[in-house]
């Protein structure tokens, strides 16, 4: 039971630190998310009418910076993902007309918006099934041998 325990401690523990590769340290670099703007925030919601959902339409733009070394492509992504229980993000007009934000395929509660010029930008209209205060992680999407730094946006249903 112990090695049971103790094996994904020793591989999350091995993640966060340089590896060994042929008595050669490979190091990890930190990718990261860090707030320009949009939180804290608070809109108005609305109860819908044929369920027992709220709907908010947040008016300020939940804005990131990206924090680390550009990619070798040139393409890097910051996933908004909202991960309070019964929370997901409806269809919202998006900064650029769209192009630059896509929604995570099977995914309600989550969008990909590609960094430009060193930032990530993405406008939500949240679902929820209560008022309250919701919490949307903005996560850098790393590549191998990165660790991603998430940051956290508080956006509150009145």
């Amino acid at each position: 039971m112990r090695r049971a325990l103790a094996l994904p401690v020793v591989l999350l523990t091995a993640a966060a630190h340089p590896t060994t590769h042929g008595g050669q340290q490979i190091p990890v670099t930190v990718v990261r998310a860090v707030i320009v703007s949009g939180t804290p925030q608070s809109a108005h919601a609305y109860a819908a009418v044929a369920e027992k959902k709220y709907y908010a339409e947040f008016p300020h733009t939940l804005l990131v910076r990206w924090s680390g070394p550009p990619s070798r492509d040139g393409s890097r992504e910051v996933q908004f993902t909202c991960i309070t229980k019964g929370c997901s993000f409806l269809p919202t007009d998006q900064p650029e007309h769209g192009e630059l934000v896509d929604r995570v395929p099977d995914a309600d509660d989550a969008y990909d918006a590609k960094v430009v010029n060193g930032q990530a930008a993405l406008r939500v209209t949240v679902k929820g099934d209560t008022l309250g205060t919701y919490t949307i992680r903005a996560e850098p999407i790393a590549y191998r041998r990165e660790r991603a730094v998430p940051t956290f946006f508080r956006l509150t249903l009145r």
